[in-house]
């Protein structure tokens, strides 16, 4: 618990350190302009090193840890020819050409998928955070962190999905669209992020999000009947081995954490409520609204089955910019206080999880993988 903590730390306060350079940057006269960009960058980078390095010398910490530590020594002795025949290609083709190039060194293929997957998170979370601060405590406290810890492969996807964001922004969609169509080379599931893509900067209120709300609650009610559709679907999207194992509802370990429920419905019910001010201050919040609210609903199916809790990662870390927008809509001293609010909530909400969540305590290192 204490490395977590410290590595909570650590990032908290290299991000106040690029804000106050990125602030001293803009206020600097043309001879300092580079050096305070330089700086603030450095600073993220810090960031960046820690979540890699806990990831990659991390030992047997996180349910998936020893799938991938041990497939990195079988693709070695896998032809490139023969990756291209899977599904998933797109990230089976990266543990095959590091094994090939630096036999016996897991740890450099550690620190390149770590690499990979932290580097899109932090700098689209610094690009399109009003508060990058309080975005990258709660990527660590929301436990959108800890993904790659239990789904390496699934959060590589979600880490190319979450770059499509600026250009949603922009509302331009032919990149997004491409974006998903080749996370779904790294992981199936992520195809299911496509037609919300198409949706995403529509108004909250639309007739488009309302209908699609209603539809995935629709599909809630009768889950338990459209079971064998799901399962087939994971076996046709090239989730065969997860479609076998969880072809009866019994099997999916039925029952997600009820805490995650209860916080997930939060960001979105609360940003239905301040609608008009969120609005106010940031034209582009309906895209993180829409998300958030596609993430809670999708989780509900994951109370009935485990397995697909992990399907609404790809929506819930947009939460991570959704809660701090919410400072916009009160004073600097209330500010403060909603800051200390959330983040005490939040906080609370990792220790209990991480005690019980996919193996992530006791935190182990190994400098010799």
């Amino acid at each position: 618990m204490i490395i977590y903590l410290a590595n909570l730390l650590f990032a908290v306060f290299f991000s106040l350190v690029s804000i106050r350079r990125l602030n001293t940057y803009k206020r600097s006269n043309e001879c300092e302009l580079c050096y305070y960009q330089h700086r603030s960058l450095i600073s993220i980078a810090f960031i960046i090193a820690s979540f890699v390095f806990l990831f990659a010398f991390r030992w047997k910490v996180g349910t998936d840890f020893m799938n991938y530590y041990s497939g990195f020594w079988r693709f070695g002795k896998i032809s490139l020819m023969h990756i291209f025949t899977s599904p998933s290609w797109g990230f089976y083709l990266l543990p095959a050409i590091i094994a090939k190039i630096f036999p016996n060194q897991y740890i450099i293929y550690a620190i390149i998928l770590g690499l990979l997957i932290y580097i899109p998170n932090v700098l689209v979370i610094r690009k399109c955070s009003n508060h990058f601060t309080f975005s990258i405590a709660l990527y660590i406290m929301t436990m959108s962190y800890y993904w790659p810890y239990n789904g390496t492969r699934q959060s590589l996807a979600g880490a190319i999905i979450f770059l499509a964001l600026p250009f949603l922004n922009k509302n331009r969609l032919l990149i997004p669209s491409l974006l998903v169509i080749y996370a779904y080379f790294i992981h199936p599931t992520a195809l299911v992020v496509l037609p919300f893509i198409f949706i995403a900067r529509r108004r909250t209120y639309s007739l488009a999000i309302i209908s699609t709300i209603v539809i995935l609650l629709i599909l809630n009610l009768f889950f338990r009947g459209i079971w064998v559709y799901i399962v087939n679907f994971l076996d046709t999207f090239g989730q065969n081995r997860l479609a076998a194992s969880y072809n009866t509802l019994d099997n999916a370990r039925s029952g997600a954490n009820i805490l995650r429920f209860i916080i997930l419905a939060l960001p979105p019910l609360l940003s239905l409520v301040f609608y008009k001010s969120l609005k106010r201050y940031n034209p582009n919040i309906d895209i993180l609204i829409n998300m958030s609210l596609f993430g809670f609903i999708i989780f509900l199916f994951s109370i009935r089955a485990t397995v697909l809790a992990r399907l609404s990662s790809y929506f819930t870390i947009y939460n991570i910019l959704l809660i701090p927008e919410f400072c916009n809509i009160f004073r600097r001293r209330e500010n403060l206080l909603v800051k200390i609010t959330v983040c005490t909530c939040y906080l609370f909400q990792m220790i209990i999880l991480l005690n019980v969540d996919s193996a992530l305590l006791p935190f182990r290192f190994s400098f010799s993988l």
